[in-house]
């Protein structure tokens, strides 16, 4: 605790601003500098360069949601609570097919009392040592006993060639039909026929002659 005569109002009896200025100063809010960050850049720069070296400039970045793989991960001790009713190998031990239910990735956490065999997507290192140290067998990248989602079979489907069309076969009325149907312009330019234009035309002024002449 203070002692009393050291404290500065002690010091500062009988004078009305006690040490702060001129009238109106170290009163109301105007003397704060502003609320939370406000002046950091500005009157406040002292503080920032000695307390917020790391306040401003950018650190790293945030990537795209679209290119993040979500992995859905599970570690080495939690299997052994998932081979309760599961098939088992010749060796009497339990196969876990880890994408069928649903997970894809397993990690290193935890110890494993019993021997399993595990299939996953990946693993990691650790999860691998622990797996073949308990008389386990790890199965990597398959995706066994998984469904595949429309989605993946979308994105299967676009590295594949599509296959070419065929012709579709017509019935008989639509070949009696073609067979019957006018030659076509290459056909007459092929054969040395030209296209009579404004028959018609001629008929009519043939008519016209004779009628005249009688």
């Amino acid at each position: 605790m203070v002692v009393r005569r050291d404290r500065k109002v002690h010091r500062q009896r009988g004078s009305r601003l006690y040490g702060w200025g001129q009238i109106g100063q170290h009163r109301k809010s105007g003397m704060r500098g502003g609320f939370g960050k406000a002046g950091l850049h500005k009157h406040k720069w002292s503080w920032t360069t000695k307390y917020g070296e790391d306040h401003y400039g950018k650190d790293g970045f945030v990537r795209p949601r679209a290119v993040v793989e979500e992995v859905d991960a599970i570690n080495v001790g939690e299997l052994y609570a998932l081979a309760e009713g599961k098939e088992k190998d010749a060796k009497g031990r339990a196969i876990l097919d880890l994408p069928a239910l649903g997970f894809s990735k397993v990690l290193g956490g935890g110890k494993v009392p019993l021997p399993l065999v595990v299939k996953a997507s990946s693993f990691t290192e650790i999860a691998k040592r622990k797996i073949s140290e308990a008389g386990g067998e790890v199965v990597e990248g398959g995706k066994a006993g998984a469904e595949e989602t429309p989605a993946e079979a979308a994105q299967e489907g676009k590295g594949k060639p599509k296959p070419k069309s065929q012709a579709k076969p017509q019935s008989q009325a639509q070949a009696h039909a073609h067979a019957q149907s006018p030659p076509r312009k290459e056909q007459v330019k092929a054969e040395g026929k030209a296209p009579e234009k404004g028959g018609d035309d001629k008929d009519k002024k043939k008519a016209r002659e004779t009628g005249k002449q009688q």
